[in-house]
């Protein structure tokens, strides 16, 4: 739990870093007057909206896969009952720990595309994938600790070797699903982008203002 805790702090230091450069960039444009008022604080607003809300749905993958939060001790406590109770539990569980960030997502993209178009979603994911590849070190933690969890097990049967393995891999099991998460969301933003772009250029080339088109 503490190591958990401390990655993401390191991770905290990455974003706050980004956050700054980001900040400074956009105030630096602004004092030259490239940049209207407006213009700088939606773009301080979408980066920051960039940049926590793949880690707000890494948390809530966690939340639902980590040995730490009930959702993942209720299915053990109740798996006495029968082997339909945990897959049906898991499966509804599984479906419920979706709607967060499907939420979140969709909420961000909206307000993003309200205040700045085309070029806000091209901020807003350019600054989700800021933290990609301290999450993706994160995640790589979960294959490591994994595989030596099996040699520890295979090699020795000293009790606190292998209970400090246990410990890494109930860690690496839930880091693991940071990657995964992290890349649904940048696959998310990636795809929507373009799909955006192309209908926006084949409204453009008909002649037509996408930006009028609505329902």
């Amino acid at each position: 739990w503490q190591l958990r805790w401390s990655l993401r702090m390191n991770l905290l230091i990455v974003i706050v870093f980004v956050q700054l450069v980001q900040l400074a960039v956009s105030y630096l444009e602004w004092f030259r007057g490239s940049l209207e008022f407006d213009q700088f604080w939606h773009f301080v607003l979408i980066s920051t909206m960039g940049q926590l809300v793949p880690e707000v749905c890494v948390f809530n993958a966690e939340f639902f896969t980590s040995v730490d939060y009930w959702p993942v001790r209720s299915i053990a406590t109740k798996s006495h009952m029968s082997v339909v109770q945990v897959v049906l539990q898991g499966l509804g569980q599984g479906f419920l720990s979706t709607f967060g960030p499907a939420v979140a997502m969709v909420a961000v993209v909206m307000v993003t595309w309200t205040l700045e178009g085309h070029f806000g979603l091209a901020l807003l994911s350019s600054s989700s994938v800021s933290g990609t590849g301290f999450q993706g070190g994160i995640a790589a933690f979960g294959a490591v600790a994994t595989n030596a969890h099996k040699i520890v097990h295979l090699t020795t049967y000293h009790s606190m070797t292998r209970h400090r393995a246990n410990l890494c891999a109930a860690l690496g099991n839930t880091t693991g699903h940071a990657g995964n998460t992290i890349s649904a969301v940048n696959a998310f933003s990636a795809v929507f982008n373009v799909a955006v772009t192309l209908l926006a250029q084949t409204y453009t080339r008909l002649g037509l203002n996408y930006k009028a088109i609505s329902g």
